[in-house]
C-alpha cells in the first residue's frame, strides 16, 4: 500500500514533529509512506529544528519532502503538495494532530477503497465521533445523512477519485469543505471505519483559531463561497436537489449562528439576504430539521425564512 501525506503548516514545527513521532511510531514495513511537508511561508522554515525527525524518516525508509512558499494559505500549500504525490492513496493532514491506535495496519486490512472515513476524538469537546453509518455508501447516500462537517484530516482518498480536484485558493477557511463536497457530489463510494484513529487538537495560534475584522470578513465571504457551490449543485443535479437542499439548509443556519454569535455588524445580514436573492433562492426548506427533531434549528431557520422573504418582497416593492 503506497500513501501520500500532505501536511500543510505554518509556525507550527513542534506540532509539526508531535505528529511526524506519532506517524514514525505507527509504520508499518509493508507500507510505502510519503510524507510531503508544505511549509506556508513560517517566520522561521520548520524543517530547520526537525533534523532528528530526518533520520528517523532515513532509517525507516520514509520519504519526508519539505517543501517552502510565502504565505498563501492552507489551499494553496494543499495544492503544492498534490504536485508532489506518488502514492495511490493521499491523506490530507493538520500539522496539530496525532493519529491512535494501530493507524496504519487498520487502514490496510481495509484495502481497496476509494474513501476511507475514520472515527476522531475532539480534545474540544472531549467526544469520540465515529461514522454513523455501517457498510460502504455512495458519497450521495453520505450527503443524505452527513451534518455538514467535511474534515480533510478523517479521510483517506485514492488518487483515481480526485482526478484534477484541487483546493479553491480564494478560500482561507472552508477550502476543505468545497473540496469534499466537489468530490462526493460525483458519486464515488465511501467505505466507514468505526475506530478513533485521529486526535483533533486545539491550537490558539491556528490561523483558523483567530478572530479579527479581516478574519470576521474573510470566513463571512467563504460561507458565501461554500453555499454559491451548493446552489449550483442544485441546479445542476435537479432530480437530487434533497441532497443538495439540506446542505444548504445546514449551511445557512450554521452561517446566521455564527453571525449571532460572533457579533457581526447588520451589514453581514443584509449582504447575506441580497446574495440569496441574487442566486433567486427566496427559500430555505427548514423541513429537514424537523423530521429530525432539531426543533430549534427549525425555528430558526424559519426565522430566517421571514427575513429573506420579507426582503424579496421589498426589492419588489422599490423596483415598482
Amino acid at each position: 500500500m503506497n500513501i501520500s501525506i500532505v501536511i500543510p503548516v505554518f509556525n507550527s514545527s513542534d506540532f509539526l514533529a508531535r505528529l511526524l513521532y506519532s506517524i514514525f511510531e505507527k509504520n508499518i514495513q509493508s507500507l510505502c509512506l510519503q510524507i510531503i511537508v508544505v511549509d506556508d511561508g513560517s517566520r522561521i522554515p520548520v524543517e530547520h529544528g526537525l533534523h532528528d525527525l530526518k533520520k528517523i524518516a532515513l532509517i525507516k525508509n520514509i520519504e519526508l519532502i519539505f517543501l517552502y512558499q510565502d504565505n498563501s494559505g492552507p489551499a494553496a500549500a494543499r495544492n503544492t503538495g498534490l504536485k508532489h504525490i506518488k502514492g495511490d492513496y493521499i491523506w490530507f493532514c493538520d500539522a496539530d494532530d496525532c493519529i491512535l491506535d494501530d493507524f496504519f495496519n487498520i487502514i490496510l486490512k481495509n484495502e481497496p477503497f476509494e474513501i476511507l472515513e475514520f472515527g476522531y476524538y475532539d480534545e474540544v469537546s472531549k467526544k469520540k465521533f465515529i461514522p454513523q453509518y455501517e457498510n460502504s455508501i455512495t458519497t450521495l447516500e453520505y450527503l443524505k445523512i452527513t451534518d455538514g462537517r467535511f474534515y480533510l484530516w478523517n479521510k483517506i482518498f485514492h488518487r483515481s477519485v480526485l482526478g484534477n480536484t484541487t483546493f479553491d485558493e480564494r478560500l482561507l477557511t472552508l477550502e476543505d469543505y468545497i473540496f469534499c463536497l466537489t468530490i462526493f457530489s460525483k458519486g464515488y463510494y465511501i467505505t466507514p471505519l468505526n475506530k478513533v484513529l485521529y486526535e483533533y487538537k486545539f491550537n490558539k495560534k491556528s490561523v483558523t483559531k483567530k478572530i479579527d475584522d479581516f478574519k470576521r470578513k474573510q470566513m463571512s465571504y467563504n460561507t458565501l463561497i461554500v453555499q454559491e457551490r451548493i446552489i449550483k449543485l442544485i441546479k445542476e443535479n435537479r432530480g437530487k436537489t434533497f441532497v443538495f437542499d439540506r446542505l444548504l439548509a445546514i449551511s445557512v443556519a450554521g452561517y446566521f449562528f455564527s453571525l449571532i454569535k460572533l457579533k457581526y455588524s447588520h451589514e453581514y445580514f443584509l449582504e447575506a439576504f441580497k446574495f440569496y436573492l441574487k442566486n433567486d433562492i427566496i427559500y430555505i426548506n427548514p423541513i429537514y430539521f424537523f423530521k429530525f427533531r432539531k426543533f430549534k434549528l427549525f425555528f430558526f431557520l424559519c426565522f430566517i425564512d421571514f427575513f429573506l422573504i420579507f426582503s424579496f418582497f421589498k426589492s419588489k416593492l422599490i423596483k415598482v
